[in-house]
């Protein structure tokens, strides 16, 4: 049941509130000589939240017109010269009355993410719930009960208490060292896979439609807590002393924490699934666990359930060369676009082909210490080289998760990670052509994963759907693509899918270490998350042209500068550098049969006469529809 369905409940036992007790008195309703209500409303300082405010206006508001007054709103931070004594507080403000509203709350139960109270306690009256959602109908509860007339503010009693408890249906208490795990936190590495993240995500999410309020912390970052699982390998005592190998994994109770951690990702992600089964097995018996310290489960993964994730294609660049039997050019772009600077910008392949014909551009592309080297150049202070490599015509895949860990170029140079379909048909993609579906299609969706455009503090993560009509006549009609922002222009100010890059939380920027950008695609939806935590959802359904995102794609990664209309930095000759390089560290697609998932590969396109197509999950069928 949603939040704001509560409301019609609430209304209904708001007439068998109890009061406290008889000698209760109704709460001041005083009117100075200005008009002036005696309670001025409070809330929290900092950053605003917008259903915090809500919740304050819609009290301010009521009261107004109701009782024919003005009155106060401030923030809890500020100074005010005038009698504040008597205060409608709003959510989690600094006054001593909310934090015992708070534990009045919290020792009512500890499932009561959803509750709220309503107090009075001094001259303060206090409303809060734990979920912003939440806190807005109790704002309306309120005044539905108490703001409609001066007759009706009279009901509020000195001493006055109510808490909603929100219905959450039979539920069952897990423990571990006889705690609640409903109460523990959930803890991950700061740089951690989406594969298991995703899980974690689902586990916080149970909780919270149960009514606990578990939150998220990153091991680096934040500080310890008393009870945290800790998923992963965290940088907390605990997991440390936690060793695991390979494909094997353990969930151990540590004292006050949970550890679930594997010897990879994909042992780890199996890990936070086990436990998540343990978690959920009380819905079938009634009971849930109760684990003491020292309680262990010790697993593996295996990976032969078509449920299963698995890891189908990768590349950690460990050799000395480039492996062409992955890696290519993409030749879906203008291979000489203007620069920003009155010249040229030349992109350069995986083979160090361009068409530049002067002198003195680098070896844009090579692999060295582990690493795949992106390069961008200022050759001649207007004319530019950039790197790009893609799997265009030796990988081409539908649904899975792909992941790339890459520390990014610094300013001016823009680096991008994304995938495509276009392009896929002539004679150098013919063996796309397979039991006789081609790959080739009019429409196709483009997924940006990351796009800073030289920029240190944000970069963007958006779709965009491509397609193009064919006249009866079999010329050439109308053509184009729109993107889930609304438009599909790329300057700044019209690009609006931000993911901005918290440099006072991390110490850092966007470009000063490596981070692991994640792309998760099946039949439903898209998923972008940087370092295993998601930042941007996209359902098909929602967003129009959803049937071409059936249609396999390739990856592409690039990295250039001073590229012109296309919202990058603009390079100066005088202060950037005359070279930047990405470094990437791995790319890895892992994929399941059960979500109709398929992969295609063909071997070095460079000798054709020995190349060899390999089709991934045969059974699940070639889409060619769209």
């Amino acid at each position: 049941m949603k939040i704001k369905n509560i409301i019609s409940i609430l209304l209904a036992v708001a007439l068998i509130i109890s009061l406290s007790g008889c000698a209760a008195q109704s709460v001041p309703a005083s009117i100075d000589e200005e008009g002036r209500f005696i309670y001025s409303i409070v809330r929290p300082g900092g950053t605003p939240i917008t259903l915090i405010d809500d919740s304050a206006r819609i009290i301010r508001s009521a009261i107004k017109e109701n009782f024919g007054v003005t009155l106060t709103y401030i923030k809890d931070t500020a100074l005010e010269e005038f009698n504040s004594d008597y205060e409608i507080l709003i959510g989690e403000t600094n006054r001593e009355e909310t934090a015992k509203a708070i534990k009045l709350l919290d020792d009512n139960r500890l499932n009561n993410n959803n509750d709220f109270i309503v107090a009075v306690i001094n001259n303060k009256i206090c409303i809060y719930s734990k979920n912003d959602s939440v806190l807005y109908t109790a704002a309306e509860w309120f005044v539905n009960n108490f703001c409609q007339s001066l007759e009706s503010w009279q009901k509020l009693k000195t001493g006055y208490k109510f808490i909603y408890e929100h219905d959450v249906g039979s539920i069952y208490a897990n423990k571990a060292n006889g705690r609640d795990v409903g109460t523990y936190d959930v803890v991950l590495p700061r740089y951690a896979s989406y594969l298991y993240c995703m899980v974690a995500d689902e586990i916080i999410a149970h909780y919270k439609s149960i009514g606990y309020g578990p939150v998220w912390y990153e091991d680096i970052i934040d500080k310890e807590v008393e009870y945290e699982i800790l998923i992963g390998d965290c940088d907390r005592p605990a997991s440390k002393s936690v060793t695991v190998e390979d494909n094997n994994y353990v969930i151990k109770v540590i004292g006050n924490k949970i550890v679930a951690k594997g010897g990879n990702d994909l042992a780890t992600r199996e890990a936070v699934l086990k436990l998540y089964e343990e978690i959920l097995k009380g819905k079938e018996t009634g009971t849930g666990f109760d684990w003491s310290d020292g309680y262990t489960i010790n697993g593996k993964y295996v990976g032969d359930k078509a449920s299963d994730y698995t890891l189908n294609w990768y590349d950690e660049f460990e050799g000395s060369a480039i492996d062409f039997n992955k890696w290519s050019d993409y030749d879906a772009l203008d291979q000489n676009t203007p620069s920003q600077n009155g010249g040229t910008l030349y992109w350069q392949n995986c083979y160090g082909e361009s068409k530049y014909t002067g002198d003195g551009m680098m070896d844009l592309i090579y692999t060295s210490d582990g690493k795949l080297h992106l390069g961008t150049q200022n050759i001649n202070n207007k004319d530019f080289a950039c790197a790009i490599v893609s799997t265009l015509p030796t990988m081409i895949y539908r649904y899975g998760i792909v992941e790339v860990r890459e520390k990014f170029a610094p300013e001016p140079a823009a680096c991008s990670v994304w995938q495509n379909g276009a392009k896929t048909s002539g004679d150098r993609f013919k063996h796309w052509t397979v039991n006789g579906v081609s790959q080739n299609r009019a429409s196709m969706t483009e997924i940006d994963i990351f796009e800073d455009y030289g920029q240190t503090k944000y970069f963007t993560s958006t779709l965009h759907n491509w397609w193009s009509h064919t006249n009866p006549d079999g010329t050439t009609g109308s053509s184009g693509h729109s993107s889930i922002s609304g438009n599909s222009k790329y300057t700044q100010p019209d690009n609006n899918i931000r993911y901005y890059y918290d440099s006072e939380r991390y110490g850092d920027t966007l470009t000063d270490d490596y981070h692991i950008m994640s792309c998760y695609w099946d039949a439903e939806r898209i998923t972008f998350a940087v370092d295993g935590k998601a930042h941007l959802t996209v359902y098909h359904r929602d967003n129009g042209a959803a049937s071409i995102r059936c249609l396999m794609n390739y990856v592409i990664l690039s990295c250039r500068m001073s590229q012109a209309g296309y919202c990058s930095v603009t390079y100066d000759v005088d202060v950037h550098p005359k070279y930047c390089e990405a470094l990437v560290d791995y790319v890895k697609i892992y994929q399941r049969e059960d979500q109709s998932a398929q992969m295609l590969t063909a071997t070095d396109e460079k000798k054709p006469e020995k190349r060899v197509v390999s089709i991934k999950y045969p059974n699940n069928p070639l889409g060619d529809r769209y």
